[in-house]
């Protein structure tokens, strides 16, 4: 009798337990089908409005672009446009945390936004600021030219260009920075002459002319009055502060040089004397340049703006490149020429 009772008992274990497992394979078996319900990932709404940079007019009919960079979590977001309703209003919904490009399309151009765009945990919104549109050329120094700075006179240009004569085949067989001349025939630039820069293996960053002299600006700190004959050193000014960019203002006769933030204005015989400083709402002023009025570019939002007297921003523009049509983000230096017509050189030779 109690032999009965026990393996009665231990025949329900069995069966319970080959149940068990039957549920637990099953439910594995179901797993690798991705018959499963996987959590929600979280997402939220991106909205905006599109706004003229200089005079706050909203701006209807603009296309926002967003491409994603990195996603919190294992979704695809993809590529999606909308474009901006009569408030210049637009919205992106659903939209899932992650880091995106932002790009708008103003004016018909594609243009990219200087920084990311990062989605939290939460709805968010922004203001775009859309800057006008400014046409120039790209100047192309001599290949592997490390410190392109260039500086325009009417018809006149010149450029620091880098040398390397042994890779020509030509004596001396010598590497070296050049002060090249050229003349400006029918929308390109012609080489003319050259001379040996002084600036060999030094951080120049931009060249101006001066009345019968050519100013040139050394990082950090120093600049040199260059003579208009051989282009060698005359004088050095060193400077209390850091400088990159160099411009002769036409108008007031002074030259004038930019720092991370600010404009300097310099006295007329003592460069290294600043007689006024204007901060600026930039990040990285990189050049500067004159022509019916003072340019500077910001490296870092890809701004070019133009100032009045006072330093006052009067508009601001992205740069498109005349023959390609497509935006120039960071620059190295940058001139006029006597026809109003903005060169520029690229970083990165």
């Amino acid at each position: 009798m109690l032999l009965n009772i026990w393996g009665n008992l231990l025949q329900k274990n069995i069966t319970l337990v080959f149940l068990i497992y039957t549920v637990f394979f099953y439910t594995c078996w179901q797993r690798q089908q991705h018959d499963i319900t996987r959590p929600l990932v979280p997402h939220y709404s991106f909205s905006g409005q599109t706004i003229d940079m200089d005079t706050g007019r909203i701006l209807p009919g603009i296309s926002i672009q967003i491409r994603q960079v990195k996603m919190l979590y294992d979704v695809t977001f993809g590529t999606q446009t909308v474009e901006t309703d009569s408030n210049g209003l637009f919205t992106f919904d659903p939209i899932y945390p992650g880091t995106y490009y932002i790009s708008y399309k103003a004016y018909n151009y594609w243009l990219d936004a200087y920084d990311k765009l990062v989605i939290a945990h939460k709805d968010s919104s922004v203001l775009i600021k859309i800057p006008k549109i400014f046409f120039c050329y790209t100047f192309s120094p001599l290949p592997s030219s490390g410190h392109p700075a260039i500086a325009g006179n009417g018809s006149k240009l010149i450029c620091n260009e880098r040398w390397f004569g042994a890779s020509i085949g030509k004596y001396p067989f010598v590497n070296t920075d050049l002060i090249r001349k050229y003349k400006f025939n029918t929308n390109h630039w012609e080489f003319e002459n050259f001379y040996y820069s002084p600036f060999v293996n030094r951080n120049l960053t931009s060249l101006t002319f001066y009345r019968d002299a050519v100013i040139a600006c050394v990082s950090p700190d120093s600049l040199y009055s260059l003579s208009f004959i051989d282009y060698m050193v005359n004088k050095k000014y060193k400077l209390s502060q850091n400088a990159k960019g160099l411009c002769l203002n036409i108008s007031d006769g002074h030259i004038y040089s930019c720092s991370q933030n600010h404009i300097n204005k310099h006295d007329k015989n003592d460069y290294s004397v600043i007689i006024d400083q204007s901060m600026i709402d930039a990040n990285n002023l990189r050049a500067l340049a004159y022509y019916r009025g003072l340019y500077s570019y910001d490296n870092d939002r890809y701004i070019l703006r133009k100032h009045d007297k006072d330093m006052n921003i009067l508009e601001s523009y992205v740069l498109i490149k005349k023959d390609t049509k497509m935006q120039i983000k960071k620059i190295y230096d940058m001139t006029f020429n006597g026809y109003g017509e903005l060169w520029v050189t690229l970083p990165g030779y």
